[in-house]
């Protein structure tokens, strides 16, 4: 993750991401699992309200393009699976600080 940027309770981060994409088939005719690496790029926003000195409450919002994309063949080269143009996750959080 790169540094972010807040403006009181509001934040945008841009982000790296990097790993890998396993499948398994769900029909035992392949039964082995296959993977494939990715890269993406994307930014995070995210608001995040004070509870207490302690305590606060944080919403995300991610989206991501991939700079190289996954990509999962079956043995005939015919392709099973391809990631998308663009993916996205929602979040909600409650942290505590020590």
């Amino acid at each position: 993750m790169v540094p972010c940027y807040r403006i009181k309770v509001f934040g945008l981060c841009g982000e790296l991401i990097w790993g890998n994409a396993w499948f398994t088939p769900l029909k035992p005719t392949r039964p082995q699992v296959d993977t494939a690496r990715f890269l993406g790029a994307g930014a995070r926003g995210f608001f995040e309200q004070s509870l207490s000195d302690r305590w606060s409450v944080r919403m995300d919002v991610d989206l991501f393009a991939p700079i190289m994309r996954a990509q999962i063949e079956d043995d005939n080269l015919a392709e099973r699976w391809d990631t998308s143009a663009v993916s996205g996750s929602a979040s909600a959080s409650v942290l505590v600080w020590f």
